[in-house]
């Protein structure tokens, strides 16, 4: 099936024209109920897929205690998904379909919940900075795979009727759909996406995008990490975000809070690399000059790269100019690793004056 198929086919899967298919919730929703209607071998098959089998094994679920005590539940005390064996957390996962993770977020819950195991479930892999002792899983692979290996039609349900059952069989369907795009999307690595005109109208029809951006975001940041951004550049931050849906990754210097606070450096984000100053507020003067002054200076990024913007773009307390233009869908160079630095260097001089704080 060729990619456009694949994206017809999502067009117009019945999650995608009821507009459930890109919802976290719902895919949540789904797998606890999976979970929950298999029978007791399949239902710890598919644990041990989820979370893996040293861990399943760890949990060290009674085999003694009725075997339907072990239960998925969604949205517990800011958890997206937990397995209870009697009223133990034994398991926890969060599912993150086409948002980001917050900062700390998965540490929060590893402390809330020490003696339990968890895990994000997720589109793509190697994306996210997880704190040790949480893995990560494409768990529309995994979906697949199970239902592959354990068709339906077998004698799989405890309870479970046809209609029930027709439900799940849309729900494997949908994220076999996806998981093709995803593979081909990763096989591609920092290289052009073929047919861009293509991805770019399919994933905006699915409303998956934003997810399919901020991978391409991760394989910059490793190769801005490969090539030693924090040898050259120890005070800078790196962080990766969503802004409204919109993905972006920015490189950055704090100043002290004994000078008038702020933050500046360089975002990329639609399309675009700017050079930004955050203030106390939208209409400050400070921001605004500190911009204006190191726009006077920036170095000039080869044209095949874009060229400096004189507009600013102001959005509350941010403010930028574009520096460069980069499609998302185009290959990822050392070229834009190269700029990347030179941008950061001349940031790191002009900052020379002012006592910079390593961001946390």
């Amino acid at each position: 099936m060729t990619i456009d198929d694949v994206f017809m086919k999502l067009t117009e899967h019945p999650f995608t024209t009821i507009g459930l298919a890109d919802r976290e919730k719902f895919h949540t929703g789904m797998l606890s109920f999976v979970i929950n209607g298999l029978i007791d071998d399949k239902k710890r098959a598919l644990l041990t897929e989820l979370w893996g089998s040293d861990t399943v094994n760890h949990c060290s679920f009674h085999e003694s205690k009725a075997p339907n005590s072990i239960k998925s539940l969604v949205e517990q005390n800011s958890l997206d998904l937990v397995v209870k064996q009697g009223t133990d957390v034994k398991l926890w996962a969060e599912m993150k379909f086409k948002t980001t993770l917050s900062k700390d977020q998965l540490s929060k819950y590893q402390k809330n919940y020490p003696k339990a195991a968890g895990v994000l479930f997720a589109l793509f892999t190697g994306v996210e900075k997880l704190p040790d002792g949480i893995t990560e899983k494409a768990f529309p692979e995994i979906i697949v795979s199970f239902f592959d290996k354990n068709p339906l039609e077998d004698h799989i349900w405890k309870t479970r009727g046809r209609d029930e059952i027709a439900l799940v069989r849309l729900w494997h369907q949908y994220l076999g759909y996806i998981s093709q795009l995803t593979r081909e999307f990763a096989a591609r690595g920092a290289e052009t996406i073929q047919n861009k005109s293509t991805w770019v109208g399919g994933l905006k029809a699915i409303k998956l995008q934003g997810v399919f951006q901020h991978y391409r975001h991760a394989k910059f940041r490793e190769m801005v990490d490969a090539k030693g951004l924090k040898g050259a550049f120890p005070d800078v931050g790196v962080d990766q975000f969503n802004s409204h849906g919109n993905p972006g990754i920015e490189f950055f210097y704090e100043l002290l809070p004994k000078q008038k606070p702020g933050r500046t450096g360089l975002q990329w984000q639609s399309g675009s690399l700017k050079l930004f100053a955050i203030g106390e507020s939208e209409n400050d003067t400070v921001r605004d000059q500190r911009l204006e002054n190191l726009r006077e200076g920036f170095p000039v990024i080869p044209e095949t790269l874009g060229g400096l913007d004189n507009q600013s773009m102001s959005n509350g307390k941010f403010k930028s100019c574009t520096v460069a233009n980069w499609n998302i869908m185009d290959a990822i160079t050392d070229d834009q690793v190269s700029a990347l630095f030179k941008g950061l260097s001349y940031l790191q001089e002009e900052h020379e004056d002012h006592k910079l704080v390593s961001p946390t």
